[in-house]
């Protein structure tokens, strides 16, 4: 009941924001600013993919996706991810993580959408170093293509790494996603269902890096 509560006030909310906002795709909206993503059409796809979806070798180094099979995250509301070509320009989003112990990582997690109305569906998903508190020099990244529709649920973008990527205990790092130099992609990153706290995260709106506080993109990275 709590979280039915807690997910129509994020609906609500999404619907006020997104009121002058531009249409793309299949109902999908961007707020006046561009800055977050609302879908107002109805998933024609629900698969549980939470079912397995974490490696049973692998742990959550840092995450915040629910363990609910058909809420994973919240389907229908988060930040824009757009390439440089795309009617909206650059518009990126990091979110950052401090490993407790030495870790490699294995995967990387996110629930990113495509708009279904661009012919670009790609992202690009990477690890990168802390600058100032803000993403700095990219430590390794990856080209993931084929992204299920934004307002879907509750298929994720991943990204694996068979030989791992070490990582330093108390040190910062961010989970970016965003696109090569010529993309024109454009969708979102839902927010999580299972934290609705503000955190301060990231957002690259037009080529530099800016903090923004709200709730958080939901994903998850694994590891040993």
């Amino acid at each position: 009941m709590k979280k039915t509560i807690v997910n129509a006030m994020i609906l609500s909310l999404a619907l006020a924001v997104a009121a002058s906002a531009q249409t793309k795709g299949r109902g999908i909206t961007l707020t006046k600013d561009g800055r977050q993503t609302v879908a107002h059409s109805a998933s024609n796809v629900t698969t549980p993919t939470r079912t397995n979806a974490q490696p049973s070798d692998l742990t959550v180094i840092s995450g915040n996706l629910s363990s609910e099979p058909f809420g994973t995250f919240f389907c229908c509301f988060g930040v824009t991810i757009s390439g440089p070509r795309s009617d909206f320009s650059l518009i990126f989003a990091a979110v950052p993580f401090t490993p407790a112990t030495d870790v490699t990582v294995f995967e990387l997690q996110a629930a990113v959408g495509w708009d279904g109305f661009n012919p670009t569906n790609k992202v690009a998903m990477s690890l990168a170093q802390d600058s100032g508190g803000l993403p700095g020099t990219t430590i390794k990244e990856f080209h993931v293509s084929n992204l299920p529709l934004f307002g879907d649920c509750c298929g994720l973008a991943v990204a694996k790494h068979p030989a791992g990527i070490p990582l330093s205990a108390g040190t910062k790092y961010w989970l970016v996603i965003g696109t090569d130099a010529h993309s024109k992609f454009e969708g979102g990153w839902a927010f999580n269902s299972s934290d609705m706290r503000f955190y301060d995260y990231a957002q690259n709106f037009g080529g530099s890096w800016g903090a923004i506080t709200f709730i958080e993109p939901a994903y998850a990275v694994l590891g040993k």
